[in-house]
């Protein structure tokens, strides 16, 4: 095994019987392998283009490799909205590109919130909304108008949830930045481009890959609040400095000062993230990939499941479980023609009680330490008020706030979730090279169903809000009012179910030309899309056609014109088709690595 001018390179790799055989060459190029004399080989090597040996064909004593460009291998394929590809190094636009490696690395439900700080320009803002609804939102250079601020993600050549995918179906992540780069999606893409490449079979190969992960995610930090005598205190202090009276009594505040905990009725005293939160939670996760193909066939298979459990100390613990399954296959047909077959496919179900996360957080945060008791025992109020037939307590509540999460957690129902996706791609490559040099074309639609059910069920149970006052004699009376009335419902209710379906297509042409050091190309694409959703009083459609011009001059100085038309039925019908253009130029300054 040598270079273009002779010398032997070691370290390279050889593969034969679609991967099963692996080899290296040794310091003087030199390699040995048992494989079926009609078998293919192929030699990768970092710097160097790949090269195929069909054995029955040829049987060369030395293999020549060829050197390659820095950034043009088939490892630095960028794709484009309109079909065509590009190499990272001919890309005029601005693109960051992120390590899949380190994504990979990150261990969470949600891939959204693996991608911050993985690309320069890229802000992933993680959400709030508990276990499995924590998404990230994503922007790219910042925010730029009043409106909508979102990044636009495009998986697979269509518009889709990122959150949807497992990273381990994933080939690459791009972040289009630039007007030149991102102009072919269209108005949608003003505020950026996040491109998601799924993975596809390679040649020659074969991969099987398995990981199982389990871990803990510990609550780094949470807040500090007030215990109940020094809130009162500090309450107290508030009003004397706004020139008002003490709100609290000394008696009052010496009685917090000696409270015995969260079910003391005239003095509670609650710390909420300790009573009600634990301090880590489960997360666990197993995938399974194979890969691999030969030059008629070639696939890619993605099975995954994720699973994790929430922070709740008290009641039903919050629980996920979700299924991806994800098959690329590329077939080919004949000599100029290929074609693709994709179908993915997300099943989630997640359970809770009748408080979610954002619902136990905004409590959390907002009740103060000597709200109300959690529980009023029941020789307290028998006498004032018939107790609950199925032997729940008595629940404490207050004038300002007439629910009690304990209440509300422990006994107050459940929720269930039910989230399901399948995506279908069907495409058609033609290679029209043979016949017309440099010319091909390209036909791609997609359908994707989106369905989304959830069903509750919301136990009420009455809550007692605690006063204290003083009669004429100066006697401390207590007075218990009831806020809520007993509500137990027998059946679970459908509290939401939408369907969502989504209908895309593609189509281009493209031809190529070299002459001495000129590269030429020109590829004009139509691209439509349909959306539809329960609710809507109108389904949404859009479509873009474009004819983009690319020029590389002795493969250092490289020009790029866009001519752009965008429509959408979501404007007035005066107004729903635009023109616009886009230019871009590049110098490379570095051509080759020695």
């Amino acid at each position: 095994m040598t270079d273009n001018t002779g010398k032997p390179l070691s370290g390279v790799t050889v593969l034969s019987g679609e991967g099963s055989i692996i080899n290296y060459t040794d310091a003087n190029g030199k390699f040995a392998l048992k494989t079926k004399a009609n078998g293919t080989l192929l030699i990768e090597a970092f710097g160097y283009k790949d090269v195929v040996i069909n054995l029955a064909k040829e049987q060369p004593t030395v293999i020549k490799l060829q050197n390659e460009d820095l950034y043009a291998s088939e490892r630095d394929i960028h794709e484009r909205a309109d079909g065509g590809k590009t190499y990272q190094r001919d890309l005029v636009g601005t693109v960051s590109k992120l390590s899949m490696e380190n994504v990979l690395k990150y261990p969470d439900l949600q891939l959204s919130n693996a991608l911050q700080g993985q690309a320069a320009g890229l802000i992933a803002i993680s959400g709030d909304g508990g276990l499995g609804y924590n998404t990230s939102t994503l922007y790219v250079r910042g925010q730029h108008n009043n409106g909508t601020n979102t990044a636009l993600v495009i998986i697979d050549g269509i518009e889709r949830p990122i959150d949807d995918i497992l990273p381990e179906e994933i080939e690459s992540i791009e972040v289009l930045k630039d007007a030149t780069a991102k102009i072919l999606y269209g108005a949608a893409a003003t505020n950026g481009v996040v491109l998601v490449r799924t993975k596809r079979g390679e040649a020659h190969k074969r991969i099987v890959r398995v990981g199982v992960e389990y871990g803990v995610q510990p609550s780094t930090r949470v807040p500090k609040y007030l215990d109940s005598y020094n809130y009162s205190k500090l309450f107290n202090e508030a009003r004397i400095n706004d020139g008002m009276n003490p709100y609290y009594t000394d008696t009052q505040l010496e009685g917090y000062r000696n409270s015995s905990g969260v079910n003391d009725v005239l003095y509670p005293n609650v710390d909420y993230y300790n009573e009600f939160l634990l301090n880590q939670n489960i997360y666990r996760k197993g995938t399974i990939e194979f890969n691999g193909g030969n030059e008629g066939v070639k696939y890619a298979l993605v099975g995954g499941y994720t699973g994790g459990s929430g922070l709740e100390k008290v009641g039903e613990r919050s629980a996920l479980h979700r299924m991806n399954a994800r098959g690329n296959l590329d077939i080919k047909i004949t000599d100029f023609l290929t074609v693709t077959a994709d179908v993915a496919a997300r099943v989630e179900l997640k359970n809770w009680g009748a408080k979610d996360g954002a619902g136990i957080f905004s409590t959390l945060s907002s009740n103060r330490p000597n709200e109300y008791p959690f529980i009023i025992p029941n020789e307290t109020l028998s006498g004032q008020f018939t107790p609950n037939e199925d032997g729940t307590p008595f629940f404490g509540a207050s004038t300002r706030i007439v629910d009690n999460l304990y209440a509300d957690m422990v006994y107050g129902g459940d929720t269930s979730e039910r989230y399901v996706n399948s995506q279908t791609n069907l495409g058609a490559n033609f290679d029209f090279n043979k016949y017309v040099k440099g010319l091909t074309f390209n036909a791609y639609v997609t359908f994707d169903n989106y369905s989304y059910l959830r069903q509750e069920l919301r136990n009420t149970y009455p809550t007692y809000a605690i006063d204290t006052y003083s009669d004429l004699d100066g006697e401390t009376i207590t007075r218990y009012t009831q806020m809520k009335k007993l509500d137990l419902p027998k059946t679970q209710k459908i509290a939401s179910n939408n369907t969502y379906r989504y209908f895309g297509m593609r189509a281009d042409i493209g031809y190529e030309r070299t002459l001495g050091v000129h590269d030429f190309s020109a590829i004009g694409a139509f691209r439509y899309t349909k959306n539809e959703m329960t609710g809507m009083t109108q389904d949404f459609k859009d479509a873009n056609i474009s004819l983009r011009l690319n020029y590389s001059y002795d493969k250092r100085y490289l020009a790029e014109l866009t001519l752009a038309g965008m429509g959408s039925n979501k404007f007035d019908k005066n107004d729903r088709f635009f023109f616009s253009p886009a230019v871009g130029a590049s110098w490379i300054i570095l051509t080759k690595v020695s």
